[in-house]
């Protein structure tokens, strides 16, 4: 049994878990991701500084649109995704804004027709602004005020609590006057109460000739009005201090419920009240940010084109800066003589060659010179030898 719940908690904190992953996820596989970036590259040119901003597709007439919104200054601007090369691109034509933003907030879940639903509205309140008078009408009646107010003065009012036995017990108990000031204060909440539906009736008047952001939130406006009128009379301690009297039947919670369905089918339908201005808005938004992208990028191509002529002037300054060096120290060197003419490096070598021979010709002569005298001398002696010898012989 145990293992069993054990495994069901498993799997619900799975599913709690994952849901919103890969809801997250066929969110994001939705998106043209060539689109989203090339609306992040001009989401500082567009958009308020410093706001988060989310993107959504939807589609109108079988194309796919983009629209950029932020919870602080709401749909931004709307891109068309190029077909050719995947980019995105703002709208900037009011003819195609107020279409594709309509689409958008009908992506959404807004309802141009909820505004409609305010007449139901008030036929609510018709149906029960007269429920309470006849419980109000039987409390003026035991303050002796049926049929003649005392409209504030406290001595008329007190006159009257006085002059009706069951009134009579209430005027002197507590503080003096106490009581008649209850009584004048229920009175005048309920003039207050009468006011504010009057307001609500002449409201709805007005919105039914024109329903515009305007009209449609003077009506809510007296709504609310009458709502806190209810609050106030219902509360009063005429009922809940004294018990004077039975609370009249107020109706606070049906007030409450009509006053919370008019609030919801004027957040469905607030869009569509302001449909041509916030296209505008948009328009000039998207104009100006383009205009701001231009600029800057003007601005970047000048300061290239600037840092190139930088660098090509002085790249020119140091070719010229070595130029005139050059040419300052070739005017400054002494001018050369006329150029002997010299003699070529075959003609050297005939000369080293015949000097070479005439070297060793004249170290052969002398070699061979003191030879000769050395065989002339031995010739001589050998000649006087040769004489005695023959001499001898003889």
């Amino acid at each position: 049994m145990l293992s069993v719940r054990t495994g069901i908690l498993a799997a619900l904190f799975l599913v709690v878990t994952l849901f919103p992953i890969l809801h997250a996820a066929n969110e994001s596989a939705s998106l043209d991701w060539a689109a989203v970036k090339g609306i992040e590259g001009q989401s500082q040119f567009i958009f308020p500084e410093g706001e988060m901003y989310s993107i959504e597709n939807f589609s109108l007439e079988g194309k796919t649109l983009y629209g950029v919104s932020s919870p602080q200054s709401g749909i931004l601007a709307i891109f068309s995704s190029d077909p050719a090369d995947g980019t995105a691109k703002p709208l900037i034509e009011a003819a195609q804004i107020e279409p594709a933003l309509a689409a958008y907030y009908l992506s959404k879940g807004y309802d141009p027709e909820a505004v409609k639903d305010l007449e139901s509205v008030h036929k609510g309140f018709r149906g029960i602004r007269e429920n309470r008078k006849s419980g109000e009408a039987e409390c003026f009646r035991l303050m002796g005020m049926e049929g003649r107010p005392c409209d504030g003065d406290f001595e008329l009012c007190k006159a009257y609590c006085i002059g009706t036995p069951f009134c009579n017990n209430f005027a002197y108990g507590g503080e003096l006057g106490e009581f008649i000031r209850v009584i004048i204060e229920f009175e005048n909440l309920t003039l207050q109460l009468d006011k504010a539906y009057e307001n609500e009736e002449t409201a709805y008047e007005t919105l039914s000739k024109g329903a515009d952001k305007d009209t449609v939130s003077a009506y809510l406006a007296s709504i609310g009005g009458v709502n806190r009128a209810v609050t106030k009379v219902s509360s009063s301690s005429l009922f809940y201090g004294y018990s004077f009297c039975f609370t009249p039947d107020y109706e606070l919670p049906t007030i409450t419920a009509l006053q919370l369905s008019a609030q919801n089918d004027f957040r469905l339908g607030s869009p569509f009240l302001t449909l041509a201005q916030s296209a505008d808005n948009i328009r000039n938004r998207t104009l100006d940010g383009m205009a701001a992208k231009a600029a800057h990028e003007a601005a970047q191509e000048a300061a290239r084109i600037e840092e190139e002529r930088i660098r090509n002037e002085t790249l020119l300054n140091q070719t010229n800066a070595s130029a005139s060096a050059n040419a300052t120290g070739n005017a400054s060197a002494p001018k050369p003589g006329p150029e002997k003419p010299q003699a070529p490096v075959f003609e050297y070598a005939l000369l080293v060659g015949a000097a070479a021979l005439f070297l060793a010709a004249c170290a052969a002569f002398y070699i061979l010179k003191m030879r000769g005298k050395a065989y002339g001398k031995k010739s001589a002696a050998f000649e006087k030898a040769e004489i005695e010898i023959r001499k001898g012989k003889r």
